[in-house]
């Protein structure tokens, strides 16, 4: 199948019927979290229309609010929060997932007193990639596929020099079958029979 995919390709494109083309699909389309405690995203409404926040008014630092519910409209917990807003335009009330900040946090653990960029060229080139990542099937099918896709973006933007996040993976698998018994171990037993001999 390896060498039969680029020549099926090559020949699509040889008859003028096809092109080769790198489609990349995440799984997880909902990007926003209704939730207090994740990146808060940096979009204000002008009119209902949404606009990103300028550089100068970043970093955009969570507010208080006095309980970290949704509100009794079903609304995010921020949308709790008094005077949430750019000069007047109401801010985004949702935050981002877990996974959008831990997908690139490992550079910034390379050089976190830069505030010019995520991490100086310099650290990013002393570091490098992450040496080994172990995770299991849901880590891998989840925060993985982020930690490895911007990973690629960033590389494709020339702001890091690899494009492969980690050195080496290792996923552990999953167990699987049933569950539902539990198992005894009987200590007395055991230290009887240790002290005999």
């Amino acid at each position: 199948m390896a060498d039969a995919i680029p020549r099926a390709i090559d020949e699509l494109e040889l008859h003028g019927v096809g092109e080769r083309r790198i489609n990349f699909r995440l799984r997880d389309a909902a990007f926003g979290r209704q939730r207090y405690w994740g990146e808060p995203i940096p979009i204000y409404y002008n009119e209902g229309t949404p606009y990103p926040l300028p550089e100068t008014a970043l970093p955009l630092v969570l507010p208080e609010v006095d309980k970290f519910l949704p509100t009794e409209d079903g609304e995010p917990p921020l949308a709790r929060a008094t005077d949430w807003t750019y000069l007047g335009h109401p801010l985004e009330t949702t935050t981002m997932p877990g996974w959008a900040g831990s997908s690139w946090y490992f550079l910034r653990y390379m050089d976190p007193e830069s505030f010019g960029a995520f991490a100086t060229p310099e650290a990013i080139n002393y570091w490098q990639q992450v040496d080994l990542y172990v995770g299991g099937s849901e880590h891998a099918t989840g925060h993985l596929l982020y930690f490895r896709f911007w990973t690629k973006f960033l590389n494709d933007r020339g702001w890091i020099p690899f494009d492969e996040p980690a050195k080496k993976l290792v996923n552990q698998g999953m167990i699987q079958g049933v569950s539902r018994f539990a198992y005894e171990v009987r200590v007395e037993r055991f230290w009887r029979f240790a002290g005999s001999h």
